[in-house]
């Protein structure tokens, strides 16, 4: 059994909703890191499966790890449980069906430590199949200086720009994130998101690029069967955080009109859906139009960025190099795609 210190580092927080099936590697992963000052808060969100038993006995095993029972309540709730009792300087965040490489603490601790300008930071992932039972306690230790991405935050004007770090991967400075609310219920599905826009205004959002996290897909992420409500939701933070930011800072408002923002949950949806090799060109000619249309109700400068993103894109995909996985081709991230936006 392992005694933890008196008062934990870094508090993981585990929202799990009949998560039975992947539960026990994803605890494991966690409680097999190389750096053990840390509490595992795992809320059990009114889950009917076997998830209750496995969490309880992770308990009886490991005194690191605290249990919250509650009827379910959602993930916002369930998070906003974990961060009610967290006692570490840090939050990690960790989902019940990932794997965390047992090097992970340790060098995103580093990172925190040496610059406190950074509120929350994530890593690079490696996506695994439902069928990976991989525990990721095998990975290397290393001594190679850890590098470090830093978001160019632009949070003043629409639309916003942000290092979007992928959120089961994130350690965030607990203080930052009680300061600013928490996670609010206020957007679903993109709580994370929200809170990015939020913690932006306090420091820097940045992200270690290595692998530290299996990232599992399997047919219930949110993500997928989520997508178009997902990306319409996140529109809407993007015009309620880039309006509150602006007026707490004494800037005249941006006019957005309602098809300026239809075109841009257009434009959000076309770069999802482009990843997984969806997205139609015919969708991204509609955003276009329609922030054309919305024109001359919205301010100029939103118009034009618009516009120019539709031209970006299509440039992209009608480009000599749409096929061949360099920046800017199929096989690029969004980062790599909306460089020339950052």
């Amino acid at each position: 059994m392992v005694v933890p210190e008196t008062k934990p580092v870094i508090s993981c927080i585990m929202p799990v909703y009949n998560g039975d099936r992947w539960l026990k590697i994803a605890i494991n992963s966690i409680l097999q890191q190389t750096f053990t000052c840390f509490e595992l808060i795992i809320v059990n969100d009114g889950s009917t499966d076997g998830s209750g038993d496995i969490i309880d006995a992770a308990a009886a095993r490991d005194t690191r790890v605290t249990v919250i029972h509650q009827p379910n309540q959602g993930i916002v709730a369930a998070l906003n449980a974990g961060l009610a009792v967290a006692r570490g300087k840090y939050i990690a965040r960790m989902d019940a069906d990932d794997v965390a490489i047992s090097t992970r603490f340790i060098r995103q601790l580093a990172i925190m430590n040496a610059d406190p300008r950074i509120m929350i930071l994530g890593t690079g992932s490696r996506t695994i199949g439902p069928d990976d039972s991989s525990d990721g306690a095998t990975a290397p230790e290393t001594t190679e200086k850890i590098r470090c991405i830093l978001g160019n935050n632009k949070t003043n004007r629409f639309p916003p720009s942000i290092l979007q770090v992928l959120h089961p991967t994130t350690m965030m400075r607990t203080d930052c994130i009680r300061a600013i609310g928490a996670y609010s219920e206020e957007f679903e599905h993109v709580e994370d998101y929200d809170l990015y826009l939020r913690a932006s205004s306090a420091g820097l959002i940045a992200e270690i690029p290595e692998i530290l996290m299996l990232y599992r897909i399997h047919g219930n992420n949110i993500s997928v069967r989520k997508l178009h409500e997902q990306e319409q939701n996140a529109a809407r933070c993007d015009v309620v955080r880039v309006r509150d930011n602006r007026q707490a800072r004494g800037l005249r408002r941006q006019r957005i009109s309602g098809p300026t923002f239809a075109g841009w949950v257009g434009i959000r949806r076309y770069r999802r859906e482009r990843q997984l090799g969806l997205a139609q060109t015919r969708a991204l000619y509609d955003a276009g139009l329609l922030a054309l249309k919305g024109a001359l109700k919205t301010s100029p400068s939103v118009s034009l960025h618009l516009l120019a993103r539709c031209a970006w894109y299509l440039a992209l995909d009608l480009g000599p190099w749409r096929a061949s996985g360099k920046p800017g081709g199929t096989g690029s991230s969004a980062r790599d795609q909306d460089k020339a936006f950052s």
